[in-house]
């Protein structure tokens, strides 16, 4: 199968992965034949992009990093969480002054997410992550409008998660790190839907309460004493940048490996569990963010956040993403920009992910120059480095 834009999806298409909404109820069977009026209506509900069966790519499975039951199974717990927070709330109007008054009220909060649910879920997909060999961070999730903000909090759970472990911190501080990052957009569920949903048109009035997130949802998990503190730190301060540019506070952090304990913390820095929380939230919001249009690919997000590491995100943390995340993922359609004349400008679809060279995977070729398919044949760029690729965001 290959992911296309959602732009890209023509009626006769068959899926190749299932669409589920937000309660975990089916939406659609992969295998599924779309025609227009689904294709509209899956427009409206905000997917951005689909994974489709392709003849001569049945063999081609993006690999999940953990499995569709448990993923489901998470969202459905976020979603919980954040029904009982929102009702919690009860504001009166969508204004900053309304907010922070209701929020002033912390008694409203106490006790109120569902701590063993949520605890229960992280222990499940650190177990499964950790049990894999060689698992890569690969984005494949499919969002639409009312699963991106649980599909977001996960994904960022299952990044922060594999990275921690490669930076060889123990399993209790996975454990935290998972919590806090599966909380991490708590205060989100606060925000105004037609703020969240903007992009980054926001005005400056609008773009003060966005960034008002963090404060929060730190304000909300502080009062569930179940949550550790760090946990609930980790949610304050996953948008804190080293060079101190960051919010809500403006925190400076200190570059140093996250696996580094300190008895004490210095004032005014961030936590080193939030640094790595910060650079999986980071990656996924320049990879699969809400307005679509601004997605940017797996190599382009790479290459953003290696200029941002040491000035705005930990550098350790930084070197660890890019180990473990292919440039171009299973599934991904590609061009060759670089090669004989007689490749130039066709186009495939990544086929298997090269464990030590991550920016060099085999390729399926598909279409020609001129798009029309042609009998598949592959290309392994470890064999013929004079080929160059670009990831195709439409086709």
């Amino acid at each position: 199968m290959l992911h296309l834009s959602i732009e890209d999806i023509q009626p006769g298409m068959a899926l190749g992965k299932s669409i589920y909404s937000a309660t975990g109820d089916l939406l659609l069977a992969a295998g599924f034949t779309l025609d227009e009026k689904y294709i509209q209506r899956l427009k409206t509900l905000g997917y951005a992009g689909l994974y489709v069966q392709e003849h001569g790519t049945e063999n081609i499975i993006p690999e999940a990093m953990i499995n569709e039951q448990l993923a489901l199974q998470t969202n459905k717990a976020l979603r919980e969480s954040s029904t009982i927070v929102q009702a919690a709330l009860k504001t009166k109007s969508e204004t900053k002054e309304e907010m922070d008054r209701v929020l002033q009220d912390t008694e409203r909060f106490k006790n109120i997410i569902l701590v063993d649910k949520m605890k229960s879920i992280v222990d499940d997909i650190i177990t499964s992550l950790l049990s894999q060999q060689d698992v890569l961070i690969n984005i494949n999730s499919i969002r639409g409008k009312d699963t991106h903000l649980f599909q977001h909090n996960l994904d960022v759970t299952i990044m922060s998660i594999m990275l921690a472990n490669r930076l060889k911190l123990n399993k209790n501080e996975v454990a935290e790190i998972a919590m806090g990052a599966m909380m991490h957009d708590l205060g989100m569920v606060i925000i105004p839907e037609s703020i969240r949903d903007k992009g980054k048109r926001l005005t400056f009035q609008e773009f003060t309460i966005l960034k008002e997130h963090p404060t929060y949802g730190y304000t909300i998990l502080k009062e569930n004493p179940r949550i550790s503190p760090v946990s609930a730190h980790i949610a304050y301060q996953h948008h804190e940048r080293q060079d101190g540019a960051g919010y809500p506070r403006g925190l400076h952090g200190e570059n140093s490996l996250p696996s580094q304990k300190k008895l004490t913390q210095s004032a005014g820095t961030i936590h080193r569990y939030a640094d790595i929380v910060a650079v999986a939230d980071a990656y996924d919001t320049l990879v699969a963010p809400r307005n679509s249009h601004e997605a940017k690919s797996p190599e382009e997000a790479i290459r953003v956040l290696i200029r941002s590491a040491g000035t705005q995100l930990n550098k350790h943390v930084v070197d660890a993403l890019v180990t473990l995340t292919p440039a171009f993922p299973v599934g991904s359609i590609v061009s060759i920009v670089d090669a004989p004349k007689e490749l130039l400008g066709c186009k495939g679809v990544v086929s298997k992910v090269n464990q030590q060279q991550l920016d060099k995977p085999e390729i399926l070729v598909l279409f020609n120059k001129d798009g029309q398919k042609i009998k598949p044949f592959v290309i392994d760029l470890c064999r013929f480095e004079m080929v160059k690729i670009q990831f195709v965001l439409r086709r």
